[in-house]
C-alpha cells in the first residue's frame, strides 16, 4: 500500500487558517498536472483577495 499526497494552502499570518486543496494516492499520480497546479495557483489568489 502507498501512501499519499497532501497539498494545503495556509494563511495563518494573516487568518490562521488552513485549506486543503487536495489529497490523492501516490500509487495514482506522481506529481501535479500543469493544469491542477494552476487551479491551485487560481484558489489561493481567490483566498487572498477575499481573506482579511
Amino acid at each position: 500500500m502507498s501512501g499519499v499526497r497532501v497539498i494545503y494552502y495556509n494563511l495563518s499570518a494573516r487568518t490562521g487558517r488552513l485549506y486543503l486543496a487536495l489529497i490523492y494516492p501516490k500509487n495514482e499520480q506522481d506529481n501535479l498536472t500543469s493544469e491542477q497546479e494552476k487551479a491551485l495557483r487560481d484558489v489561493a489568489a481567490k483566498l487572498d483577495n477575499t481573506e482579511v
